[in-house]
C-alpha cells in the first residue's frame, strides 16, 4: 500500500485547552499560498487566519486579525513596518539550487 497523505479536519483534531495560535500569510505565489494553507491545517495548535497575494492585502490582514505569526515572501518584508500589530515573524527565503 503507497504512503498517502491525507489532509486533517478540524474535528478530527485532539481538543486543546490553550488558544491556536492565528497565523496571516503573505506571498506572490498561489501555489506557495496552498501549500502553506496545508501544513498549517496540520498543525493542532494554529489557525491560518489570512492568505494575501500582495503587500496591501498582507497588511490589512493583519490589522484585522492580529496575528500571533506572520509568514511572509522576503520581498513582502516591510509589511513588519507598516502594521499597527507586531507579530511574530518568519520570513520565507528563496533557494537557489
Amino acid at each position: 500500500m503507497p504512503n498517502t497523505i491525507t489532509p486533517s479536519h478540524p474535528a478530527d483534531r485532539p481538543a486543546t485547552t490553550a488558544r491556536a495560535a492565528r497565523v496571516v500569510l503573505g506571498h506572490p505565489g498561489a501555489l506557495v499560498r496552498l501549500g502553506f494553507a496545508e501544513l498549517i491545517s496540520r498543525v493542532a495548535d494554529a489557525q491560518l487566519c489570512a492568505s494575501a497575494e500582495t503587500i496591501e492585502q498582507t497588511i490589512a490582514a493583519v490589522n484585522r486579525h492580529r496575528p500571533d505569526v506572520l509568514v511572509l515572501a522576503t520581498d513582502f518584508r516591510d509589511v513588519v513596518a507598516k502594521v499597527r500589530h507586531e507579530p511574530r515573524v518568519l520570513l520565507l527565503l528563496p533557494h537557489d539550487h
